[in-house]
């Protein structure tokens, strides 16, 4: 009887220091979790500012596209302007002006 109350708390101290042991060993690898857990919401954090900021840009490129057309089509449609030519510069000399204060 003595023998069969020895092993009983053997199992149960044994049962118990595992329980204790896992525990703990739960409990670092719940921090562990934890930690996974926390940089995964940060880069799917990351990547949802990331599709907003290509969206934007998508949206800004399509519209600079559509500008661009817009702005070849009405210059292809609107009729050629004649160039002026910049007036000839005057050769220095007797016919010329002087610029000088000191020639009035």
């Amino acid at each position: 009887m003595k023998f069969k109350l020895a092993v009983y708390r053997f199992a149960l101290v044994f049962t118990l220091a595992l329980n204790v042991a896992g525990m703990s060993g739960c409990d670092s690898a719940k921090e562990e979790l934890e930690k996974t857990r926390a940089e995964r919401d940060g880069l799917k954090t990351q990547v949802s500012n990331m599709h907003a900021s290509m969206e934007s840009v998508a949206k800004d490129l399509s519209e600079a596209k559509a500008q661009a057309a817009k702005c070849q089509s009405a210059s292809a449609v609107a009729p050629a302007l004649p160039v002026q030519a910049a007036p000839a510069a005057r050769p220095a000399g007797k016919g010329a002006p002087s610029k000088s204060p000191a020639a009035k």
